[in-house]
């Protein structure tokens, strides 16, 4: 039918027209939640979120495909656990950005009015990210990102000093962490120092963006393992795993 080929033009289009279809007013005519789950885009995935118990939202293992990337190039990608699908929602630019923020809206509100963990508890670590990690590596929560060679000189009674919170906070400024930590030792600063960010799938996009950061700029966990005598105030940075974090409070105080 006409309407069946129009729904498969507006699956193939990258751009946000979707958003002026017949299920989607402007924002001149706000919808209500419900109304707004009956989207065609979103009905069969809140259909199926529906008749799932806590337990089964709670599921970390349980995967989900994105009803927005639906016959597009990510149709196939599995998130295992609800909290990585809510990031990709949250956080896809490239393709129909303003359906995977409606999505994401829409999900929030649906696993906070349901009572689901989906943020688990501070300090927990959340299970293997492998929506969003090409590894199985453990990432511990709330996200952080370690920074090393934060050492700068030996003070007065021969003890390292090193760079404060609040310049490390300024200097990664356009990261959005919410607090700093660092590493001291029996000489000082041990020149370990972790940038942590806010519990939420906007925090952990941006730990993962600082750490990209790094990694694009050949500064990465690699990188700082080959390093022999790194160069002064030059910093290095990556994803904490749990046993990063287990070295790192062994030295940290409070």
């Amino acid at each position: 039918s006409d309407d069946s080929d129009e729904y498969d033009d507006e699956l193939e289009d990258d751009s946000d027209a979707e958003l002026m279809s017949d299920d989607f007013d402007t924002d001149e005519t706000p919808q209500d939640h419900e109304t707004r789950k009956q989207s065609r885009w979103f009905k069969d995935f809140f259909k199926t979120l529906d008749s799932c118990s806590i337990e089964q939202l709670n599921d970390v293992e349980r995967q989900w495909h994105c009803p927005v990337c639906q016959r597009g190039a990510g149709a196939i990608d599995w998130f295992r656990g609800l909290q990585p699908l809510l990031t990709h929602a949250k956080t896809k630019i490239s393709k129909r950005p303003k359906l995977h923020q409606e999505f994401a809206a829409l999900l929030e509100e649906e696993l906070r009015t349901r009572g689901a963990s989906a943020v688990p508890p501070a300090g927990e670590v959340f299970g293997k990210w492998k929506g969003l990690e090409e590894s199985d590596k453990e990432i511990v929560w709330p996200p952080m990102v370690i920074i090393m060679n934060t050492r700068l000189e030996k003070d007065d009674n021969d003890k390292w000093t090193g760079m404060g919170s609040r310049e490390l906070l300024e200097y990664f400024s356009s990261f959005s962490a919410s607090r700093a930590r660092h590493s001291y030792g029996p000489m000082g600063h041990r020149g370990k120092s972790v940038l942590i960010f806010e519990p939420s799938a906007v925090g952990y996009a941006e730990a993962e963006r600082l750490s990209r950061h790094f990694q694009d700029t050949g500064r990465d966990r690699e990188a700082w393992n080959r390093t022999k005598i790194p160069v002064f105030r030059q910093l290095y940075g990556y994803m904490a795993e749990k046993q990063d974090l287990e070295s790192f409070n062994q030295h940290s105080p409070g």
